[in-house]
């Protein structure tokens, strides 16, 4: 199948997204990218590595491995 680009609106921003079907391998696979955002635009430095690394660390409550298999 070929990929396509749909347009999704998000809080009133249209955010345009490549959306590819296939029945072969039943997985999903997402990437946000943000626009002027990461190192390049950091004010301090390792500040947006610092941020990625505390989205998967989980919460006070649930933990790392709590956290991921609510992620599941």
């Amino acid at each position: 199948m070929s990929a396509e680009i749909k347009k999704v609106t998000v809080m009133g921003t249209e955010v345009p997204m490549v959306f590819e079907a296939s029945s072969y391998v039943p997985i999903i696979s997402m990437q946000i990218v943000f626009k002027d955002s990461g190192s390049l635009y950091d004010t301090k430095a390792g500040l947006a590595q610092l941020s990625a690394k505390l989205l998967s660390e989980g919460t006070q409550k649930d933990g790392s491995v709590g956290f991921a298999t609510l992620l599941e």
